[in-house]
């Protein structure tokens, strides 16, 4: 029920891609983690800006680790770190090794939130290392409008006054404290820096008291029922391989 791929050094020629959607919330991802999310249609329900460019190693959406005077993407990037990325039904994860620590990061669709999942495990020496989330918001379909953005609590609230297409609050919420960054370039950012240990990264409509460990669970029993109602043996084992499991996805 899922592949995986190492990168060191070089990306791939074009970007692999993988969706994560429940029908609402959706999240385009690549091994470089050029991500786009969307609320309910993907061209009027923009969250982030949509760019259409299958060779990009960079977009909207990044978390990076900055310690010793430097930064790295938790992503595939052409760095020189190992990043082993895997895809699964409903999930996507990138393994990193920066020597002294290794990152894991695991993205995934519940399908019963409007909500996108980003768990960050970190492990190793992170003396002085500090998380830096950053995500360029639309909010909508077209120009970006200015847009409201402010912190309550642990969470940042962002809004499209002039966008009816978007009529929801987008929420991105963390399990600790954290501090957030200015704005590049009059361009609508939400940045944040956060401890460098275990986090959860929440983005959406609304979620109360969630559980990002059962909802996980909760996403990897819906597909496995989903892409295995139908069990098919040809002889041809790479159509079975695809038919049951991949083709359905």
């Amino acid at each position: 029920g899922s592949f995986s791929f190492t990168v060191c050094g070089a990306l791939p020629e074009t970007a692999w891609q993988h969706v994560l959607a429940n029908g609402r919330m959706g999240f385009l991802t690549t091994d470089a983690g050029t991500g786009f999310m969307w609320y309910e249609n993907a061209r009027e329900g923009r969250i982030s800006p949509w760019e259409n460019d299958h060779l990009k190693t960079c977009g909207a959406e990044d978390i990076r680790v900055a310690a010793n005077g430097r930064t790295a993407s938790l992503f595939a990037r052409e760095d020189g770190f190992l990043c082993r990325v895997t895809y699964g039904f409903g999930w996507a994860s990138w393994e990193k090794d920066f020597g002294v620590f290794r990152t894991k990061l695991l993205a995934f669709v519940p399908p019963e939130k409007d909500v996108r999942v980003l768990k960050i495990e970190a492990e190793g020496d992170l003396t002085g290392a500090r998380l830096v989330y950053s995500l360029r918001l639309a909010l909508g379909n077209g120009e970006a409008s200015p847009l409201i953005i402010r912190r309550e609590g642990k969470r940042v609230v962002a809004e499209n006054p002039c966008r009816r297409e978007f009529p929801a609050p987008f929420v991105t919420e963390t399990g600790e404290d954290f501090e957030m960054l200015s704005r590049e370039g009059g361009e609508e950012f939400i940045r944040l820096s956060l401890p460098p240990k275990n986090q959860t990264v929440l983005s959406g409509t609304g979620f109360e008291a969630f559980d990002a460990d059962g909802a996980f669970e909760e996403t990897v029993s819906y597909w496995k029922r989903i892409t295995g109602a139908v069990r098919i043996k040809t002889p041809e084992s790479k159509l079975d391989d695809y038919i049951n499991g991949w083709g359905i996805y």
